[in-house]
């Protein structure tokens, strides 16, 4: 055999046995990196959720709702108040509807001033 062609052999062996090597390599890379994960998935799925766990999440989920619903109904109440507190102030400002008594317009008018009845009455003259 001559010796040119014990190197070809050679080259050839090196070009096909180390791309083979190194993908052998990558795929047992792969599969060991697969294969940890589905043994921490499984041990995962093995392991039993406590009762006593479900009770401490049910006691927390009952006590949030509890909370959610006092808050809803303090935020109603609040809403309500602000809003009736605007709609006397804005009716403060405003003069008595026709027909109220005069005993209740002499009351609104002492209140309010001379520049309420300017504004109610713009034909009054100035002092």
């Amino acid at each position: 055999m001559p010796i040119g062609s014990a190197w070809w052999w050679l080259s050839m062996g090196v070009f096909v046995i180390f791309p083979s090597a190194l993908s052998v390599a990558a795929c047992w890379i792969t599969v060991s990196r697969c294969t940890r994960y589905l043994k921490l998935l499984r041990s995962l799925q093995e392991t039993p959720v406590s009762a006593a766990r479900l009770e401490t999440l049910a006691a927390d989920q009952a006590e949030f709702a509890s909370t959610l619903q006092k808050l809803t109904t303090t935020v109603k109440r609040l809403s309500s108040r602000y809003g009736m507190a605007e709609l006397r102030e804005r009716r403060a400002d405003e003069p008595p509807p026709v027909g109220t008594p005069k005993a209740e317009l002499r009351l609104w008018y002492q209140k309010n001033g001379p520049a309420a009845a300017r504004r109610v009455l713009p034909s009054m003259p100035e002092e």
